[in-house]
């Protein structure tokens, strides 16, 4: 595989979308918030926000057995975007807290094969 000079970066273009959908997310009453991620948050970046949100949207996020336990009990759900698996969310931890967690494989796939050449 070869990556194109003229390819586009599939993470920023899903955070492209963030100023379009946020309202829509106000408008039903929740406080968005989003932290400044490169690529992904490690545990330890993820810490101060715990306890400060009900679900979240994640990319490959480390949502490690100390981080959910941090989280719950307000956590609720964590949605996984792009990719194909939910390896770096500990799935014991998740379900023995009740966090209930989903993820939608396919979304990426548009933005990949534009990558390819």
């Amino acid at each position: 595989m070869r990556i194109n000079e003229n390819s586009i970066d599939y993470c920023n273009l899903y955070v492209s979308l963030l100023d379009r959908f946020i309202p829509i997310l106000e408008s039903f009453g929740l406080n968005v918030i989003v932290p400044e991620v490169e690529e992904r948050m490690e545990a330890d970046a993820l810490m101060p926000y715990a306890g400060q949100f009900d679900g979240t949207i994640c990319g490959d996020d480390r949502y490690t057995p100390e981080v959910l336990k941090a989280c719950a009990p307000r956590l609720k759900v964590i949605a996984k975007w792009g990719g194909t698996g939910i390896d770096s969310i500990n799935l014991d931890a998740a379900r023995e807290l009740g966090i209930q967690v989903l993820n939608t494989p396919p979304t990426l796939l548009p933005c990949r094969c534009l990558k390819v050449c």
